[in-house]
């Protein structure tokens, strides 16, 4: 870069740096003419430095109105219309139209909705939800009676959901477990299934 270029692109980066000032006190002093022809002045420096000096824009004299000539915007070809292949066929406009007048009909009744299917004797209801046990109950429950085992406590609140009476229950757990029924704490998890079910 030659000294002159350099010393060109000082100048930008100054007369900018001046220009951004000068921009930001007008926007706060609203109103400022002074103030705005100074920031005028700045831009066009900034411009006759990039671009070199403005050259007077020449007026030409617009052609008379006798001197104008408009034949060219009758020179265009009139735009065909569109033919429809084949039209539809318009009616007469002697005859009066007829207007149709919609009759009620009667409508059909509904079909009737079909019946549920009876479930099978044998299956199973949807399942309830589980019983909701207190904290204190459930580590006790899950330490006496199913060996502090977590998987064990929880098949067994899942599967009390599925059951369809407490009868049904307690032989579950009274028979198929073979819970002792004087242990006090089965006794009270047999109490809180009597008025889950109920």
């Amino acid at each position: 870069m030659t000294d002159k270029t350099m010393n060109k692109y000082q100048r930008l980066l100054d007369l900018t740096f001046e220009l951004e000032g000068m921009a930001r006190l007008a926007s706060e002093r609203d109103g400022d003419g002074e103030l705005e022809k100074r920031v005028e002045a700045k831009a066009r420096e900034i411009h006759t430095l990039l671009f070199g000096e403005e050259k007077p824009v020449e007026k030409t004299e617009e052609p008379a109105a006798a001197d104008f000539d408009d034949s060219m915007f009758y020179s265009l070809p009139e735009p065909e219309a569109e033919t429809d292949p084949d039209p539809e066929p318009q009616p007469e406009e002697s005859e009066p139209a007829i207007e149709e007048i919609p009759v009620a009909e009667d409508e059909p009744e509904p079909a009737p909705e079909p019946e549920p299917e009876p479930k099978p004797a044998h299956a199973p209801s949807a399942p309830k939800s589980k019983p909701l046990l207190s904290i204190n109950d459930r580590f006790r429950f899950r330490r006496e009676l199913f060996g502090n085992s977590d998987p064990d406590f929880n098949d067994a609140l899942n599967l009390i959901a599925t059951m369809d009476s407490y009868d049904e229950a307690e032989d579950y757990f009274i028979n198929s477990l073979d819970w002792d029924q004087d242990n006090p704490v089965v006794m009270e998890f047999m109490a809180l299934l009597q008025r889950y079910y109920k």
